[in-house]
């Protein structure tokens, strides 16, 4: 049994590893996503964007048996962390 269990971390280990790539090429495109924002002089926060993709997300979460509320959190934290970071390549800019 204690076997199957250190198996299955293993296997968590690696999904974890995967996840925290998507997230470093997620941030990726926010950082380009950023700059072009920052040379058109457009606002780094966009609420209908926001809206339509939390709405999308949460559509797909439905869809594959996820827990809404754990991905609205999800979403909430990476959505804030990338207005974070084009904030402060905004800053840096000036």
């Amino acid at each position: 049994m204690i076997e199957k269990i250190e198996e299955f971390r293993r296997e968590i280990d690696v999904v974890d590893k995967e996840i925290l790539k998507l997230m470093k090429k997620r941030f990726s495109f926010v950082k380009k996503i950023a700059r072009l924002k920052i040379k058109y002089n457009l606002s780094i926060v966009q609420s209908h964007r926001w809206k339509k993709m939390k709405e999308d997300r949460l559509k797909v979460a439905k869809k594959m048996k996820l827990q809404e509320d754990f991905v609205s959190k999800i979403m909430f934290f990476l959505h804030k962390e990338s207005i974070r970071e084009q904030l402060k390549m905004e800053k840096n800019q000036k």
